[in-house]
């Protein structure tokens, strides 16, 4: 579920625009809608690909400096931040293999002729569960320390990623795509999809990079995810994801109505149609249902109580590689108690420490 305004759709729209006069109709409402001095941060990442739409359309823009300027300071990290780091990274996972999600990855292929027009906070991978404890053992020796003030254990068992920060360099290594997946054998479908970008990185897909952009575009956030509207319209475009293999990992992984969702706002805010009918709806499933209210709710009350209630067993047995069945739920709800209460131990703990107060010395 997104939420937008107005202004937002239309500079959406603008960056989606494939001749002139459209661009200008978007870029117009656009301008007389917000104060480039004042725009919020999910339109200030689209900015950079709206400058070079303008750019490549032959478009005169208002405020054309300050979007160069944003231009030229994602291509500025891009050079000095993204392409270092990453040669560092690889060179500290040594034999660990890794593929490259989101940002980096669409970077290096359905951006890969402007990558500075696709800006990327952090660096995501993806690895094998069971080389996650390695990976990121690697990474701590280098400097790198949790965001979150939880243990790795913790999020091991209840999380399905890990966020690293090493001065301004972020990694974010997750060991699964989507939090809950109903399919076991789904990552290693995944994993060996995966192949070598133009940019010589190890990428997924173009059909499993669409479902991780409309899963990961889904959802309540402190900046709103609109950003996944222009990457998974992108990758349609590209004109290689395989629709009917796309309709049969939605409905295993249990995320068919979330994408059917997603499928639906583009096509009917953004006119971006699919080549294939689908049906996606299958039967329901209890932790579809609950991620489903979980990810769109803003309340952390009812997030708290969702995650009781199963996400965060669904997360666990995903972590696992098993089947979240009945049977499954009732073996390893011990385990899930013990994860939930060493979590808030240690979240109590880390708090306190925080907060402390720090001793005067004479």
């Amino acid at each position: 579920m997104t939420h937008w305004d107005d202004s937002q759709l239309h500079l959406i729209r603008a960056c989606l625009s494939q001749d002139a006069e459209t661009f200008s109709r978007h870029a117009s409402s656009w301008d007389r809608a917000v104060d480039i001095d004042d725009i919020d941060a999910a339109s200030m990442r689209l900015i950079p690909l709206y400058f070079k739409v303008a750019q490549s359309l032959g478009v005169k823009i208002k405020n054309a400096g300050l979007c160069r300027g944003v231009y030229l300071k994602s291509w500025y990290v891009y050079k000095t931040q993204g392409s270092m780091p990453l040669s560092t990274l690889l060179e500290a996972l040594g034999n660990c293999e890794a593929v490259f999600l989101k940002g980096v990855a669409l970077r290096s292929t359905v951006y890969r002729q402007d990558p500075p027009t696709r800006p990327a906070d952090d660096i995501d991978l993806l690895v094998l569960p069971s080389e996650a404890n390695a990976v990121i053992e690697t990474l701590l020796a280098r400097g790198f320390r949790p965001v979150a003030n939880l243990s790795i254990k913790t999020f091991t068992s209840l999380r399905n990623g890990v966020n690293l920060a090493n001065g301004n360099v972020n990694v974010d290594v997750h060991w699964s795509i989507v939090p809950i997946c109903l399919d076991p054998e789904y990552l290693s479908r995944i994993w060996n999809r995966a192949q070598e970008s133009a940019h010589g990185l190890r990428v997924l897909s173009d059909t499993d990079n669409l479902i991780h952009a409309l899963i990961h575009g889904y959802g309540a956030n402190s900046i709103a995810p609109i950003r996944w509207v222009v990457d998974a319209t992108l990758l349609i475009r590209k004109g290689q994801v395989d629709w009917e293999l796309f309709s049969r990992e939605i409905c295993a992984t249990g995320w068919s109505e979330m994408a059917q969702r997603q499928l639906d706002i583009l096509r009917m805010s953004f006119g971006i149609e699919t080549p294939l009918e689908l049906t996606l709806r299958r039967k329901r499933s209890y932790l579809a249902w609950v991620s489903r209210i979980y990810l769109k709710s803003e309340s952390i009350y009812l997030r708290r109580l969702l995650r009781i209630l199963g996400w965060d067993f669904g997360v666990y047995a995903t972590n696992l590689q098993v089947r979240p069945t009945l049977v499954a739920f009732i073996r390893f709800l011990p385990a899930v108690s013990k994860a939930f209460l060493r979590e808030y131990s240690e979240y109590k703990s880390q708090t306190k420490k925080s907060t402390a107060p720090v001793a005067n010395h004479p």
